[in-house]
């Protein structure tokens, strides 16, 4: 439910989209589970902070995939 609502927000056009849906999913999302929308809307600039970015990066940034890359390296070099 909560990664279906995201994908929502990851898939907008352009920051403002990204916000309006973020707004919309907070509100959703306050009727069924209030504490994860409240750290939602804690935040809601940090989930769509990628969208400052030129638009070829955003598939990537928007994902942690490279991130576990980076710290499965580090822990794989430092053995």
């Amino acid at each position: 439910m909560v990664a279906a609502a995201l994908r929502e927000v990851f898939n907008a056009e352009d920051l403002q989209d990204a916000r309006e849906r973020s707004a919309s999913v907070i509100e959703r999302l306050g009727k069924a589970v209030p504490k994860v929308a409240a750290l939602l809307a804690g935040a809601a600039e940090d989930l769509v902070a990628f969208y400052r970015f030129l638009s070829a990066h955003w598939s990537k940034l928007r994902s942690t995939n490279n991130i576990e890359h980076v710290n499965k390296e580090i822990a794989r070099t430092s053995l």
